[in-house]
Parts: C-alpha cells; structure tokens; sequence
C-alpha cells in the first residue's frame, strides 16, 4: 500500500516537474499533437501555446477560443469554426482549413504558409503580419480583412490597411506601423489619420497617403519632427537623439 502511494506521489511530482499535465483534455478532446477530435465543443476554450500539429479537428469549434501561439501545423481543421478567436503567432503552415470560419478573428502574425485555404472565410480578420505565402486561397472571403505588413500567397506585402490596423491598436491608435529594422508600409493609406506622437523612425513610407493627416509631434522617417499639425500654443516634440 505505501508503495502504490509513494509510486503515485513521485509520478505527480515529475509530472509538475517536467510542466506536464496530469491531465490533457478540454472539453473531451485530448490537447496534443495527432489527436483524432472531429466536431470538438472547444469554443472559448483557453488554449494558448497548444499543441496540435497534425490533429484531426474537422468541423472543430474554436469560436472565442484563445489559441495564441498555438501550434497547428499540418492539421486538418476543413470547416472548422475560428469566429472571433485568437490565434496571434499561431502556427498553421500546411495546415488544411478548406471551408474553415475565421471571420473577426485576430490572426496577427499567424503563419498560414502553404496552408490550404480554399473557401474559407477571413471576413473582419485582423492579418496584420500573418504569413500567406504559398497557401491556395482559391475562392477564400476577404471583406473588410485587415492587411498591414501581410505576406501574400505570392510573396508580396500588403499593407493597405496599416491605418486601419493602428486605429484597432491599444497600444497607438494613431501609429500605423511600428518603427523597427525593416518595417514597410509602402502604399499605406494614411489619409485623414491622427498620427499625433507616432514614432515612424525608420519606417518605408514611400507612395503612402498623408494628406490630411494630423501630424503633432510625430517622428518620421528621417528622425525629424513634424508639428505642423499641432494647436497652436502645444508644447512640440524634439528630435530623437540619433
């Protein structure tokens, strides 16, 4: 008897040691790569870093779900239900959603490439730096879909809606894209944004749409400061220090 209780006291502790979990399912699917779930209730289910790579999840219900930095790659999710989930830096390359639903759903730096996307519906998605490149989007919906620094199945970047994608920001609404090595919003439409304190160092602007745009104390490209935007009697920003 002491021997079974020591048995199972050690087998929990290197359980907990090795961040394993005693148990793995949610919802009745088991959590775990190669799972055979078809049809599985996870809606809202708090799946963050998951690992599902190859999993069998047809017709699976992920809606509201947190999936952030999930792992899916080579998984079967045909018409699987993604409504409003969030699948930011999740991992889909190769993975098949034909007919999925990722309608509102903030795939933000989700990697969908080679995936098969054919029919699917990103209506309203957030795909700011999601990677598209290769994946078949035959006849996939893309209304009102949020494009910002976005690979595209042909390798292009697409970062048309980098305004859009800064007013939904908690962060900055008024920065359309973040001033880092390499950051391109080339052809971004700008328009009529407010851009008072954005920090735009470094950033490719070229053929971006400015006019109207309220710049005060905004920091561009070059490192400057634009305030010709600001009221009148504003304290304005100074230069960055280079």
């Amino acid at each position: 008897m002491k021997s079974a209780i020591f048995g199972a006291f050690f087998a929990t502790a290197f359980l907990l040691a090795t961040g394993a979990q005693a148990t793995d399912r949610v919802g009745g699917c088991r959590i775990a790569p190669k799972t055979l779930c078809p049809h599985a209730e996870l809606s809202h289910a708090r799946l963050s870093g998951a690992s599902l790579s190859d999993a069998q999840l047809l017709g699976a219900d992920f809606s509201g779900a947190k999936l952030d930095q999930g792992r899916l790659e080579g998984a079967n999710l045909f018409g699987a239900n993604f409504r409003s989930a969030d699948l930011k830096e999740a991992r889909l390359a190769g993975a098949s959603l034909f007919q999925a639903d990722l309608s509102g759903a903030d795939l933000t730096g989700a990697d969908f490439g080679k995936a098969r996307l054919t029919d699917a519906n990103f209506s309203k998605a957030n795909l700011t730096r999601a990677n598209l490149s290769s994946a078949n989007v035959k006849g996939a919906n893309f209304s009102g879909a949020t494009f910002c620094e976005t690979v595209m199945p042909d390798g292009t970047l697409n970062s048309s809606g980098c305004r859009a994608a800064a007013a939904k920001s908690p962060e900055n609404s008024a920065a359309a894209c973040e001033a880092k090595a390499g950051a391109s919003c080339t052809s971004a439409n700008f328009a009529g944004a407010d851009l008072k304190g954005a920090v735009m160092r470094g950033a490719d602007l070229s053929r971006a749409d400015l006019r109207g745009a309220i710049l005060c104390g905004t920091f561009m490209p070059d490192g400057s400061v634009n305030n010709s935007g600001c009221p009148e009697g504003q304290t304005q920003a100074r230069p960055l220090a280079n």
